[in-house]
């Protein structure tokens, strides 16, 4: 059986021992780690659990080494440990999906060893048909394909050679000694590429590379620690192996620039600069810039050149882009040079007959016959592909929080739309937020609503596709049949940048004008506003360029022991015959299946639903007043009282304010008890009477 090296720690670059795949699992199973792995996962937050982390002993699994890095690999041991983290697969936070995928990669034939991570992910050990550095790169491509069909995300550092694998402890680590080889399956290029891919161009590509992008986006210091480099201030740094000293600095020489001093910080080279790119490339990918750039292009980073399009495509889009940072980055002249325009344009003006500028300003006119007969051709009827809520031909985004219901009720409203009107219409419900067995279940429940399901990674599909599947259909002049709903925003743009929401909500108000409908499911801030309203996530942009906005609250109601959940929608953005508020009711039990609780939903009526609300909050007001209520009625048991008396007095023996004992006093004046003037023009308060017979009673 092949062996890969052991290390003290992730600070340590020269190896202790030799470990094999079934030593590895019986290390894991012991309680060996069992104290420092239940601290990393009950860490408060992830520098914590690096810092942990750091501490423990780890492997480098693909084989034995003579020290930590790819070009000292001895010997391959035919093995790729697949890193499968918590953020990449957020539906290992459920513990019964956790269960269940466990169980399937357990029975799968591939599966060499498999265990918890310290962190709670999963670390799945395959074999693989590689000898060297460069075939454990492709094969590492073979293995995270395969995983990817199984709705699991695998690290892109994965292939690494020289990547470390901390060791754990998971009493229920799986080995299987006769596991099966995933062969390398090499890539060729494909006969026909999707309708929406890039041709190829013999212009050189001059939009911005994933490294550059990832130079902008990325704080190197996450990699650095990761790597095993430690620092007390940010600035400087001490390599692997050392407990102090500098042995390199971040942000001295430029900003988030890395400079490696130390000779013996392999795979990092003394006296060189290293960028966030760089430092990705080196520390993850053996220094191979072109294979580090095609992972960062994989995750989403980059965008895509002008040319990669035809010339009319790229104007519909790229073109205003480039326009509006422009004109924004116009903005910011220095005042000097503004003055100086601004004198130019007036001396231009001043000089030109009044003709000839009238003339110019009419050119502009959006009211000519051939303009008007165009809009009209494009113009559409008001028809909600929600009903009430969204419009076709609009953009909407729908803010919600977590366990809302805005994917239940979005997908109900579609179940509900009018099929004679929208039937030239092809739905794409994209489904970039969701569970392996929740993408499933949805799936089945769409597929007799005439919805088509996108999942990013299933079928050759992927959510950076997004802007090229709009320029396509803007080239095929296609956007007037399609409807795309995002399931979360947050998925397909930095909700958080505003560069990127401009750029984002430019593309999509394109594909809206050429007759596209987009809905946009989002989230809403954890904080609520100060009369106690969601806020909308991210920069403002989103609210604004929309046409339509709603946020998704849960209705006030009654509280009790129905599982039934109430939500309205709240229209924050004015526009056209859309509903200002629609209230929906489903029921959220716990047991119910997603397809119950679809099954269950119900639109409340406009006049019941502000009922219920009405009643929902005096229930609610008449259980915070209840002592104060108890106190009123207790006094009056011995006769009527004055204003004064029962506001004022016994402040020693009464819950409440003075002023809270007025409101309450004067709340339930007719509904709990009477009030009428006294002799001295102030209110008098008494029980309610009522007849029995010959006798007077006080209820």
């Amino acid at each position: 059986m092949k062996k890969f090296s052991t290390f003290k720690t992730v600070k340590d670059t020269t190896p202790t021992s030799d470990f094999d795949a079934r030593l590895l699992i019986e290390y894991i199973k012991s309680d060996r780690l069992k104290d420092e792995c239940d601290a990393i996962r009950a860490a408060p937050d992830k520098d914590t659990r690096s810092e942990l982390k750091a501490r423990l002993p780890a492997v480098t699994a693909s084989g034995v080494f003579s020290k930590r890095s790819a070009s000292a690999l001895v010997e391959h041991s035919g093995i790729l440990v697949a890193d499968l983290d918590l953020e990449d697969n957020p539906q290992f936070e459920n513990s019964c999906q956790l269960t269940q995928i466990v169980e399937i990669l357990r029975a799968d034939k591939h599966t060499h060893f498999l265990f918890v991570s310290p962190s709670g992910g999963l670390k799945i050990g395959v074999k693989i048909d590689a000898t060297c550095a460069a075939t454990h790169k492709a094969a590492f491509s073979t293995v995270r394909d395969y995983f990817a069909h199984l709705g699991l995300k695998t690290d892109a550092a994965c292939s690494d050679v020289s990547r470390l694998c901390f060791l754990s402890h998971d009493t229920e680590a799986h080995y299987n000694p006769k596991s099966a080889t995933i062969a390398t399956v090499t890539k060729e290029a494909p006969s026909a590429l999707p309708f929406w891919s890039p041709k190829s161009s013999t212009t050189a590509n001059e939009g911005l590379t994933p490294g550059d992008d990832f130079n902008v986006k990325t704080d190197p210091a996450e990699m650095l620690r990761s790597a095993g480099w430690t620092t007390r201030n940010g600035s400087h740094w001490t390599r692997p192996g050392k407990e102090s000293g500098v042995s390199g600095t971040l942000g001295v020489t430029a900003d988030k620039q890395f400079w490696c001093w130390s000779s013996s910080a392999a795979p990092l080279e003394a006296n060189k600069s290293y960028n966030p790119f760089a430092l990705f490339a080196t520390l993850y990918h053996s220094g191979d810039y072109a294979l580090a750039a095609t992972r960062l292009a994989e995750d989403g980073f980059g965008e895509s050149s002008v040319q990669d399009v035809s010339p009319e495509v790229a104007r519909s889009i790229e073109a205003l882009v480039k326009r509006e940072i422009e004109k924004e980055a116009n903005s910011w002249q220095a005042i000097d040079d503004e003055i100086q325009d601004a004198k130019a344009s007036i001396a231009e003006i001043a000089d030109a007959p009044d003709d000839d500028f009238l003339n110019a300003l009419d050119k502009l006119a959006a009211s000519t016959d051939a303009n008007i007969n165009a809009m009209k051709r494009r113009a559409q009827d008001a028809v909600f592909i929600l009903p009430e809520i969204a419009m076709i031909g609009d953009c909407t985004i729908l803010n919600a929080g977590p366990n809302t219901g805005k994917t239940l009720l979005t997908l109900w409203l579609l179940s509900k739309r009018d099929r004679a009107k929208t039937k030239h219409l092809r739905i794409y419900y994209i489904n970039a937020d969701d569970s392996f067995n929740g993408g499933i279940e949805k799936m089945e429940i769409l597929r007799g609503e005439g919805i088509t399901t996108l999942i990013p990674n299933q079928n050759g599909f992927d959510s950076n596709d997004l802007s090229k599947i709009i320029k396509a259909a803007i080239k095929a002049d296609a956007c007037g049949k399609m409807v795309i709903i995002l399931d979360t925003l947050k998925k397909f743009v930095s909700t958080m940048d505003k560069n990127d929401a401009r750029i984002f909500n430019i593309m999509v108000r394109t594909f809206t004008q050429a007759g596209g409908t987009l809905i946009a499911l989002a989230h809403t801030n954890k904080n609520k506003s100060a009369d106690g309203k969601s806020i909308a996530e991210g920069v403002g942009d989103f609210q604004s360029d929309f046409d339509c906005a709603y946020t998704i609250e849960r209705a006030v109601e009654i509280t009790g022991e129905s599982g039934d959940r109430k939500i309205a929608f709240e229209n924050t953005k004015l526009r056209g015959p859309n509903a200002m508020k629609a209230v929906f009711q489903y029921d959220a039990s716990e047991k119910k299946s997603w397809h119950r609780r679809f099954q269950s939903v119900k639109r409340i009526d406009a006049e019941t639903a502000e009922r219920e609300e009405i009643e929902a909050l005096e229930a609610a007001q008449r259980i915070e007043d209840t002592a104060i209520i108890d106190y009123i009625l207790g006094e009056l048991d011995d006769g009527a009282k004055s204003h004064s008396a029962l506001a004022r007095n016994n402040l020693d023996r009464i819950t409440g304010s003075v002023a809270e004992r007025e409101k309450v006093l004067d709340r339930y004046s007719g509904k709990l008890w009477g009030k009428s003037k006294g002799q001295t023009s102030g209110w008098n308060y008494h029980k309610f009477e009522r007849k029995v017979g010959n006798l007077v009673e006080f209820i």
